[in-house]
């Protein structure tokens, strides 16, 4: 099977075992955040037999330290970007969210994990994240997943900590054939108002997540329609918790999530709220960050820069790997017409036409572009493999045409 990706600066990525470690080394004062991810099935080239591969990724914090400078730069920031809050009620969800940035890492911490009597460990690296890759034996699962369909969800948890705490979450195994709905957040699923930056900051740092009205009732059609669903989004990590609650009080279907990995730069605070926080991307093209891929592709390889091109590109690059992981996979992309998601589903579309069954971009308040305009964008794809809309109403019958997965 393929080595998996390379240690990072951002997040280690561990294999070995502490000798003698029964527990987490989690303190007291330190608390754990792990996220939803996915399993894919491989064959094993050395035994021939078929195995499930997964990444656990997760984040160690400390509960009681914060970042001081950067607890100061942030709320300067905020202040001069006017989306400071007025009331106890914006004070308080401020207060909260942000903690999520200025909350110290845990550093090289071991945590311990158990999936399926499985053990393995991992090591916190500078910023608190941690991955370790896992791969499961096919008759080892505690029940069989089909070939074809929908995903199977798991639970994992962490080796308790000497206190006994432990956390959990899930692992979605999802069967090499099926549909696959790969999903923007913002402005796709939830009102945050991209293009307008106060808006967008105060959606995101004093207000409760608002869902984009319908897209429930949409998604609750490809999810009986057997579908797995993929969270994919310049959404920064910190925020997955709040979004993982959003999707649940929402009534959105379960899923991995795919955010992006920050880097705060202590001396431009405002540089990254407006630009770096994620949610508006910048105009030049990123610099390669050293995050470890959010998917392990079944080559173990990065996306080529010629098929990106030029710069990084989070979200890009993770629709890219999930679609050579799931080569058998058909796929439906979601976005909005609010950033440059039209453009990325396009070309993705376009150098995989055998898998991307449709695209559905969610025309944003105030896009006045007509009709010719999509029709350039996607002129490389069958018309009725892509859709415009502002009413999801629109989109009902088409979702219901498609075969079940």
């Amino acid at each position: 099977h393929p080595s998996p990706p390379a240690a990072a600066a951002a997040a280690t990525v561990s294999e070995e075992e502490p000798f003698g470690r029964i527990t987490s080394d989690i303190r007291q004062n330190e608390t754990v955040m792990l996220f939803p991810t996915l399993a894919y099935k491989r064959l094993c080239t050395s035994s021939g037999k078929a195995r499930w591969a997964t990444r656990i990724h997760g984040r160690a914090v400390d509960n009681t330290r914060k970042y001081r400078r950067r607890r100061m730069g942030m709320t300067s920031a905020a202040k001069a970007l006017g989306f400071y809050p007025t009331s106890d009620k914006e004070r308080e969800m401020y207060q909260r969210r942000m903690a999520m940035f200025t909350l110290k890492a845990a550093r090289r911490r071991w945590v311990g994990f158990d999936l399926m009597g499985l053990g393995v460990w991992a090591t916190s690296g500078p910023n608190g994240h941690f991955l370790t890759d896992l791969q499961v034996s096919d008759d080892k699962l505690p029940l069989d997943i089909p070939e074809h369909g929908r995903p199977v969800s798991l639970t994992y948890t962490t080796l308790p900590t000497e206190d006994g705490r432990t956390w959990s979450s899930q692992v979605f195994f999802v069967p090499p054939q099926g549909i696959s709905v790969i999903s923007d957040i913002d402005d796709t699923i939830k009102l945050t108002e991209v293009k307008d930056r106060r808006k967008m900051l105060s959606n995101t740092f004093l207000y409760d997540f608002v869902a984009v009205d319908g897209m429930n009732e949409l998604y609750s059609l490809l999810k009986d329609k057997g579908a797995a669903f993929h969270y994919v989004s310049n959404s920064p990590w910190q925020l997955q918790p709040d979004l993982q609650d959003f999707l649940n009080q929402a009534n959105f279907p379960q899923g991995s999530f795919h955010l992006k990995h920050l880097r705060f730069r202590l001396n431009k605070p405002i540089t990254f709220l407006k630009n770096r926080l994620g949610l508006r991307p910048k105009q030049q093209p990123e610099k390669h960050t050293t995050a470890a891929p959010a998917v392990p592709s079944p080559a173990g390889a990065a996306v080529p820069s010629e098929r990106r091109g030029g710069g990084h590109n989070h979200k890009y690059d993770t629709v890219y790997s999930l679609l050579q992981t799931f080569p058998e996979r058909k796929f439906i992309l979601v976005g909005d017409s609010g950033e440059k998601d039209p453009l990325i589903y396009a070309d993705i579309a376009q150098k995989f036409p055998n898998q991307v069954d449709r695209v559905y971009i969610r025309r944003v308040e105030g896009d006045l572009r007509d009709e010719n305009h999509w029709e350039n964008i996607f002129s490389k794809i069958e018309r009725e493999k892509w859709s415009v809309f502002e009413d999801h109403r629109t989109l009902v019958q088409d979702v219901k045409s498609l075969p079940m997965s």
